[in-house]
């Protein structure tokens, strides 16, 4: 016989007075009275050594009124201090677009004469290109109105103003193109040719060793 068998039989025959299944019943005892209210023995349980359960009296209790101070308003669960302040936002910058100017002559020698006209004088109706560097009156209004220029101006501002440098280092547009004209012959007779852009390289290099030398 099992030990499930051998525990039922001896609780039918009274083993349940003793030992871990007088236990068992006692503490079913105590449940039933706490839960369902169903009088249990004093003398019996004074016996067994059982101490009858005192179970708190519930009443009914309304609910307190809300207060009136609820509190401050929490945004992402901290509590605004009493100095915050929204923060500053910087000043909005207007792209400006100040000058158009026509795309560069496929003619060599024209090309360089269209960026001469562009950098000194006026061209396509656009101001002289001389009086928008960094530093001059116009540029100066400019960063006073919150006025950026757009890539384009930009660009074209900082190629053409690498060249007019390279002209200031060599004395002259004349004395450059003497410059340029040599190597553009040097460059065709290695079978490479000598575009605007590479013309631009050219000249900002001859800048930057004008600088380090003087």
């Amino acid at each position: 016989m099992n030990r499930i068998g051998q525990f039922e039989v001896n609780h039918c025959r009274g083993a349940a007075r003793r030992g871990l299944p007088a236990q068992m019943n006692m503490s079913a005892k105590v449940l039933a009275a706490a839960v369902y209210g169903a009088p249990s023995d004093p003398a019996t349980d004074k016996q067994n050594g059982i101490c009858p359960l005192l179970l708190p009296s519930v009443t009914n209790t309304s609910a307190p009124p809300p207060t009136t101070d609820q509190g401050t308003l929490c945004v992402n669960g901290r509590k605004p201090s009493p100095g915050s302040s929204l923060p500053v936002r910087a000043p909005v910058k207007i792209q400006v677009k100040l000058f158009t100017l026509p795309p560069l002559p496929n003619d060599w020698d024209k090309m360089l004469d269209a960026v001469q006209d562009s950098w000194e004088s006026r061209l396509n109706g656009s101001p002289a290109l001389k009086t928008l560097v960094c530093g001059s009156t116009t540029r100066v209004a400019m960063a006073s109105n919150q006025h950026v220029f757009g890539w384009g101006c930009s660009s074209r501002l900082s190629k053409r103003g690498a060249i007019a440098k390279a002209v200031a280092g060599y004395g002259g547009w004349s004395a450059l193109r003497v410059v340029l004209r040599r190597e553009r012959a040097a460059r065709e007779s290695s079978g490479a040719s000598f575009p605007y852009n590479e013309v631009h390289k050219f000249c900002a290099a001859l800048a930057s060793q004008s600088d380090s030398g003087s």
